[in-house]
């Protein structure tokens, strides 16, 4: 199961720019997004930021199940550009 949530995620994210938006928005395909939220030591996301993100979301995105958010300070290398292996996180309806 969590196989076929992961290929069809990759899948979605690999559409080309706003083929995904319908699904992204409404509640279709996924009734409950997660958000990863990855940053660098010393560049953590405010307070207000993280508390604000959320209800920000929940207003423009029809997911009946709601939103997780989750942040993770990442260790960078010492490098001009970093890259990190996203998915997106969807609780598919009707699973």
């Amino acid at each position: 199961m969590k196989e076929s949530i992961n290929t069809a995620a990759k899948t979605a994210n690999r559409q080309n720019i706003g083929a995904f938006a319908n699904d992204l928005l409404s509640d279709a395909i996924c009734d409950k997004i997660v958000y990863d939220i990855f940053y660098v030591k010393r560049f953590k996301p405010t307070q207000e930021t993280i508390t604000n993100f959320k209800p920000f979301t929940s207003e423009r995105l029809n997911k009946p199940k709601g939103s997780e958010l989750i942040l993770e300070e990442i260790t960078v290398p010492n490098k001009t550009i970093h890259t990190v292996n996203y998915t997106m996180h969807c609780r598919f309806t009707g699973q």
